[in-house]
């Protein structure tokens, strides 16, 4: 029996470890178009779109801007001035701001920008939350916007934000994502979160778009198409992740997201390491569901099996502290059952995948970020123990997501820039 067990573990074990490399290499692949894309974008900054603000050669798309609002008072106040204050005519834009169930100062607040911008900012108080998806189809049925954007209330638009998602919407494009950067100060965490989210827009989001894969709805900064949306039947409010569920569904409708990194904004990061936990939890957990519903989609789909590939991410993450486990526990059972098996394929893939993890964060760091070289050199030791972090959550998502753990969809606690 316990031949029969090591057999069986060290098969499952050879088939993680073989689809963990092949996912690693992939996706240092789509990381180094990213890099070369976005190398070029940097030498030669062409964005995308006039201003909105002059007169075009059409007639401006009326557009609602939606924000989901839960405990955001630190950061709500600035998110909605740069709202108000879009370079675009403000008889062809709202803001639709549904407060779901807050227990600060934020309903206080939305109402006063609602009273301040009547003409512009429709406040909605809903007493009991029932999470982002639902606050998001609440808000599409009081709008009226031929095309819908979608921010959290971290989130800071650019003045000038709608001129690329008019250009794109304009020539065919119905689901725009825009590129979010994250400037936010503090201790070595908040930096490590600001630069990691660089090297996600900056580099894999670019190596996506060059290599025309599938491209995720980031969870703000995006647009679509109001008619497209309805024909879906809105977001999906039993998800953790209704960026990448809806993501997933305009793939398959053959509706793919573009994304544009002319159409900019700022985002925070999560403020402290409990609330980054709860954040990713969330979001893996997210991931771990879509995976077998996506399956049959991606037969015969080269988008929609990419976007496998990337659901795969966090499951791969789990799976190194599932194996060391298994490894602990073989070893209680019987000293005389061999693991020599485990460590010998385990361990060296481990240092072949860091080894990848470091040499795209030092890339990253060093070029997008423009850090010398000997600086980027000093993250090596926060990236590996990041690397840690993020493994243990996913496996921890894992459990979750295996007893059914229930779900709850909470806002994140964030430092704005």
């Amino acid at each position: 029996m316990a031949s029969l067990l090591l057999d069986s573990l060290s098969i499952i074990t050879l088939l993680i470890l073989l689809a963990s490399f092949a996912l690693t290499i992939y996706s240092l692949v789509i990381f180094a178009f990213g890099l070369s894309s976005y190398r070029r974008l940097r030498r030669d900054p062409s964005p995308n779109g006039a201003n909105a603000s002059s007169d075009p050669p059409f007639v401006l798309p009326f557009i609602s801007l939606i924000v989901a609002v839960k405990n955001e008072e630190k950061t709500l106040s600035r998110s909605l001035e740069a709202m108000v204050s879009l370079d675009y005519p403000k008889d062809r834009y709202e803001v639709i701001v549904v407060e779901d169930g807050s227990t600060d100062s934020s309903p206080k607040l939305c109402a006063k920008f609602a009273e301040e911008h009547p003409d512009l900012v429709k406040f909605f108080h809903r007493g009991a939350s029932k999470g982002k998806p639902s606050a998001l189809n609440f808000a599409l049925e009081k709008s009226r916007g031929e095309i819908i954007g979608v921010f959290d209330a971290d989130s800071i638009p650019s003045s000038e934000c709608l001129g690329p998602v008019i250009s794109s919407f304009s020539s065919g494009v119905s689901a725009l994502q825009g590129f979010t950067k994250s400037d936010a100060k503090g201790g070595f965490l908040i930096r490590l979160l600001s630069r990691e989210h660089d090297a996600w827009f900056n580099a894999y989001m670019m190596g996506r778009k060059r290599l025309n894969l599938f491209v995720p709805f980031a969870g703000s900064c995006q647009f679509i198409r109001r008619d497209i949306l309805e024909r879906l039947g809105g977001w999906d409010e039993r998800s953790l992740t209704e960026d990448m569920e809806i993501s997933l569904r305009l793939a398959e409708a053959g509706i793919p997201v573009q994304y544009e990194p002319a159409l900019k904004g700022k985002e925070g990061v999560p403020s402290s390491l409990g609330a980054l936990f709860g954040q990713r939890l969330r979001w893996f957990r997210g991931w771990l569901e879509l995976i077998i519903p996506s399956i049959p989609r991606s037969f015969g789909s080269k988008k929609l099996t990419d976007a496998l590939f990337l659901l795969l991410t966090p499951l791969i993450f789990a799976m190194f502290p599932a194996l060391t486990i298994i490894g602990l526990a073989l070893s209680l059972m019987s000293l005389q059952i061999p693991v020599y098996w485990l460590q010998s394929l385990l361990y060296p893939f481990i240092m072949l995948s860091f080894l990848s993890l470091l040499i795209m964060a030092g890339v990253t760091i060093a070029y997008v970020d423009r850090v010398v070289w000997y600086k980027a050199i000093l993250w090596i030791p926060v990236i590996f123990l990041y690397w840690g972090f993020l493994s243990a959550t996913a496996f921890v998502s894992l459990l979750q997501a295996l007893v059914r753990w229930p779900k709850k969809w909470s806002s994140t606690s964030k430092i704005q820039i």
